[in-house]
């Protein structure tokens, strides 16, 4: 029996599906010389699409660490918590390139939501694997 549409939740997978979305879109944007002049894409639009990248990587990492032991997850966390500071990371270098470039603002809260949300999610899980861990044994 299925679940009304209403109800559902967010699979367990939509934190690696968003991420993947939010360094799609934050490679476009970047990519787009009318909002990023391409003679700052050394000094700014580098660092944002790295930080995209690497929330995305890290996502995935996590997510192939199958913990069978508190160490596993403790590395599991690790991952996860990289995640957030590189969403953080993320964030803060959006709104530097608001003030630096002028993009419009309705450009940057667009994007700023999708980061928003990646974030939310990805601290949601990561607690979500914090309540597992006394369910493990030490090693």
């Amino acid at each position: 029996m299925s679940v009304p549409v209403g109800q559902r939740g967010e699979t367990k997978l939509a934190v690696i599906d968003k991420a993947e979305k939010l360094c799609a879109y934050t490679i476009n944007i970047t990519s787009n010389e009318k909002r990023f002049p391409k003679r700052y894409r050394w000094c700014l639009n580098d660092k944002i699409v790295e930080k995209a990248i690497n929330i995305t990587v890290l996502a995935h990492e996590a997510n192939g660490v199958y913990p069978k032991t508190k160490h596993d997850l403790d590395y599991r966390l690790l991952l996860q918590l990289k995640a957030i500071a590189e969403i953080n990371g993320l964030l803060t270098l959006i709104t530097v390139a608001h003030q630096c470039y002028g993009i419009k603002l309705e450009n940057v809260e667009a994007w700023l939501q999708m980061v928003t949300y990646e974030r939310t999610l990805l601290k949601k899980w990561r607690e979500a694997d914090i309540l597992k861990k006394g369910e493990l044994p030490d090693e």
